[in-house]
């Protein structure tokens, strides 16, 4: 809730693409939280392991605690209970640190080779489209 009215503020004062904001917003949801937190905390853990931090919760751990916390049918029976809310931060104090640096690696990754593209599309576009100027201009 909150989010989509703050992505759509900031997409109207920076004249960006509010369509584009508002639908993006909506990639990290519940029903994409594993395919997007379980790389980052298994990239960041690997990263922390390897530079010798330790850390106290087992990759299987986590493992079995997704699948039985946040499954969709525990996700949606109990989203609304404070055990739900309980054990959803107690997960994220235990693995939030790995998440985060791994989240880092992978979205510094994705957002470079996403600049490569876009610029090379927008270049390749602007050869082939050549600018076509506005009725209003003089």
């Amino acid at each position: 809730g909150l989010h989509m009215i703050l992505v759509a503020m900031m997409a109207f004062m920076l004249r960006a693409n509010k369509f584009v904001a508002l639908t993006s917003v909506w990639i990290s949801n519940p029903f994409t939280l594993f395919f997007i937190y379980y790389p980052s905390f298994l990239v960041g853990r690997l990263l922390l392991s390897s530079l010798g931090v330790e850390r106290t919760i087992e990759v299987a751990d986590v493992m079995a605690i997704l699948k039985e916390s946040f499954s969709f049918g525990t996700f949606i029976t109990h989203f609304y209970t404070a055990e739900f809310w309980s054990s959803l931060l107690s997960f994220f104090v235990q693995t939030g640190f790995d998440m985060f640096i791994g989240g880092l690696l992978i979205g510094g990754i994705v957002a470079l080779v996403g600049y490569i593209i876009t610029v090379k599309f927008i270049v390749w576009y602007r050869l082939n489209h050549p600018h076509k100027p506005h009725c209003f201009a003089k």
